[in-house]
């Protein structure tokens, strides 16, 4: 008998818990030991450890209490870095290019679109892969990160919107002392991520990153 995969699985409906858990009950060596569907939830639930690979929807609210969007994009290094004995398969609905891109870079075991029913329907084959210590990503997510067309953020662009987001009061010469960058290059950071994200002036930046749980509200470097 080979060896068990122990799952857990973190998705705020339990619609598609209960559906991964029917579809790897006929698998003897996969076994789902955990399950979550809030954000705030999860370090508790991989703390526990012995989880070989986590499936995770990368939308997810905070908790019962809080319905706002966890910030898991901008978690995920840390999750992976806490957790190396975890292969961690992100099964999101979201297509946009950056956040699979994001995903993979940051370390994560691979990328799967939730309706990409083909994968799904697998699996249980795409979780031993994984767990053997693959990346997976699936081929309608490969496309997206395939495309000419692609919209990444990078971790510099990420980094100058979080500064403002933790503190809107800050000029934009102030975030480029503290980067030790021209003043000229925050803006034009600021103005491609921008038009990455798909709006006009830095407010509505920040709000269309939080929704996407790229940045977190108030990031530990800047608390006081």
């Amino acid at each position: 008998m080979p060896n068990t995969i122990r799952i857990a699985i973190l998705d705020d409906h339990a619609s598609i818990i209960d559906g991964y858990k029917f579809r790897l009950s006929e698998a003897p060596d996969c076994e789902v030991v955990a399950t979550a569907t809030y954000g705030a939830e999860l370090e508790p639930m991989l703390a526990q450890g012995g989880i070989d690979v986590l499936l995770l929807d990368i939308t997810v609210p905070v908790s019962a209490e809080d319905d706002s969007t966890y910030p898991m994009v901008d978690k995920l290094p840390e999750i992976v870095r806490k957790h190396p004995g975890t292969r961690v398969l992100v099964i999101s609905m979201h297509k946009q290019s950056y956040l699979i891109q994001h995903a993979l870079d940051v370390g994560t075991a691979g990328f799967v679109l939730k309706d990409d029913m083909e994968v799904t329907r697998k699996l249980d084959e795409v979780i031993r892969q994984v767990n053997a210590g693959s990346i997976f990503v699936s081929e309608a997510a490969r496309e997206l990160i395939d495309s000419p067309n692609k919209k990444i953020i990078t971790p510099r662009q990420l980094e100058v919107l979080n500064y403002f987001a933790n503190d809107p009061s800050l000029s934009t010469s102030k975030v480029a002392e503290e980067l030790h960058i021209a003043h000229s290059t925050v803006r034009n950071l600021l103005s491609t991520t921008y038009a990455k994200l798909g709006v006009r002036n830095l407010p509505a930046a920040i709000e269309e990153a939080r929704k996407k749980g790229l940045i977190t509200p108030q990031s530990p470097e800047h608390q006081e």
